[in-house]
């Protein structure tokens, strides 16, 4: 008998923020996502092991990682939605 278990983790885009990177010191947008990971049991996932939040610089590339705090302030703010183009 076999077991087969593992670990799974997903990406979410929650969406786009202006604000003042602090890498490159610019006023610029940022992408925030979210990374959930879980623990997996035949391809099941069943227990959450963690969540981590980070924003990325669109200009320079930088990211960094958020604290609750800080994810409560940003979700409390207007965030834009991604975008999809569609041919019309």
């Amino acid at each position: 008998m076999f077991i087969v278990f593992g670990r799974k983790t997903t990406t979410t885009v929650m969406g786009l923020l202006q604000s003042p990177c602090p890498r490159c010191r610019q006023q610029t947008w940022h992408n925030y996502s979210r990374a959930r990971s879980w623990f997996t049991l035949f391809f099941i996932p069943c227990l959450p092991l963690g969540t981590k939040t980070w924003s990325r610089c669109v200009a320079c590339g930088g990211s960094q990682l958020l604290a609750k705090a800080e994810v409560e302030r940003v979700l409390a703010q207007r965030l834009l939605p991604e975008r999809s183009v569609t041919a019309q």
